[in-house]
């Protein structure tokens, strides 16, 4: 959802009623028969109250549906989209710059392990031409 543009608090105050509205559908199981599975969001902005339009992901919407499914059984339209627990309560501002600074994390060390591998190729390589001469 971070590529939506949305900011944090809007992101913590969503619902699973704006993100079945975002699909024009009425359940989950809806929106994966589909074709279309980029959300079209009209959404408040939290601090100034203005309207804005943004769109969510292919991969989002897709791992969305995955963690309702997966993680939070027999929720309801007017509870949290992404909660802190499984209590449908709203996801604290700690608990979302940890999954932000988790998710930095991750793309960190995959980074690093395609740094490694280009080094391991690269060495591999060169020993391939080594052995040639």
């Amino acid at each position: 959802m971070l590529s939506s543009g949305m900011g944090r608090a809007e992101i913590r105050h969503l619902t699973v009623e704006d993100f079945l509205f975002s699909h024009k559908v009425d359940n989950i199981d809806t929106i994966q028969s589909k074709d279309d599975l980029i959300g079209n969001w009209w959404i408040p902005r939290y601090k100034t109250t203005n309207l804005y339009y943004t769109f969510n992901t292919l991969e989002s919407t897709k791992a969305i549906i995955t963690y309702l499914q997966n993680e939070r059984e027999n929720i309801k339209a007017d509870e949290p989209l992404f909660a802190s627990n499984f209590e449908g309560k709203i996801m604290s501002n700690g608990a979302f710059e940890g999954l932000f600074q988790l998710k930095q994390l991750k793309q960190l060390k995959n980074l690093k392990n395609r740094q490694l591998l280009k080094k391991l190729l690269k060495h591999l390589l060169n020993q391939k031409r080594e052995d040639k001469v």
